[in-house]
């Protein structure tokens, strides 16, 4: 698979988002197994009573949920350690210093932060190296293309959450995307492997993350960063944006959608 770069790190160009994961803490498997894997995973949310979410960004969280992680990963320092999204109870600079003190202290190797503005973004640069910047963003949901183009100029990874528009959305992607579905039928692949091959081609610093439940659709989105299409096939009109799309819970941890 062709590469792109989280921080110092050459790393896959289609990442795998693993929220359906449901083993975590299970006995590591072989350390070569582990040393081809690029390992990331977020602190900042947390389970309420009512089984909803709630933000928490206080540096006393986030240093008890990445030492919770070391110990669910098994593993001594995590890859990328990412901030789910500002809190706005607590000041950004403490949320990012309590992740500088985590790097600092070896236990994270780099920095990444989500759903971040570029005010935002630019402060937490001042403070600790950022390697990525986690923002919802498909053919459908562009509104994150700012950020996208900022990262673009500094250098930093753009991982885009929800790459086929989030939740069960991932299925009917033919029926939304007519145009890349065409595309996909006349080069014989799936139309998730168009609308990743496009996401890759907004930027090399682009690295998206869809989920996938079954190894089928896991070797088929990693396909993707091989996929050669013309600069036509690559003009994708702007899909409709579904009415529901804008009504989910955006204070929810971020879902990708799987197929």
């Amino acid at each position: 698979m062709k590469q792109r770069t989280i921080g110092d790190t050459p790393v896959g160009a289609i990442g795998l988002g693993l929220m359906p994961l449901s083993q975590a803490g299970r006995p590591p498997g072989r350390d070569e197994d582990r040393e081809r894997v690029h390992v990331a995973t977020k602190g900042g949310h947390v389970r309420t009573a009512d089984g909803g979410w709630s933000l928490d960004g206080s540096p006393t969280h986030l240093r008890r949920a990445c030492e919770a992680s070391l110990g669910a990963l098994a593993v001594d320092a995590i890859d990328l350690y990412q901030l789910h999204r500002p809190d706005p109870h607590v000041p950004w600079a403490e949320s990012i210093g309590a992740l500088r003190d985590l790097h600092d202290v070896g236990k994270v190797r780099h920095v990444g932060i989500s759903n971040a503005s570029i005010a935002q973004i630019d402060e937490a640069r001042a403070i600790v190296p950022i390697a990525t910047v986690q923002k919802e963003f498909s053919p459908e949901f562009r509104s994150s293309e700012p950020e996208l183009e900022h990262c673009h100029r500094h250098g930093i990874a753009f991982v885009p959450w929800s790459p086929f528009g989030g939740g069960q959305r991932a299925r009917d992607l033919d029926d939304r995307h007519p145009s890349s579905a065409r595309v996909a039928r006349r080069h014989n692949v799936s139309t998730h492997q168009v609308v990743l091959r496009w996401m890759l081609g907004c930027s090399d610093i682009v690295v998206p993350i869809p989920v996938a439940r079954r190894p089928a659709t896991i070797g088929d989105s990693a396909a993707a960063a091989d996929l050669q299409l013309s600069a036509e096939d690559l003009e994708l009109p702007r899909a409709r944006r579904a009415r529901a799309h804008d009504n989910r819970d955006r204070d929810a941890p971020d879902r990708p959608g799987s197929r």
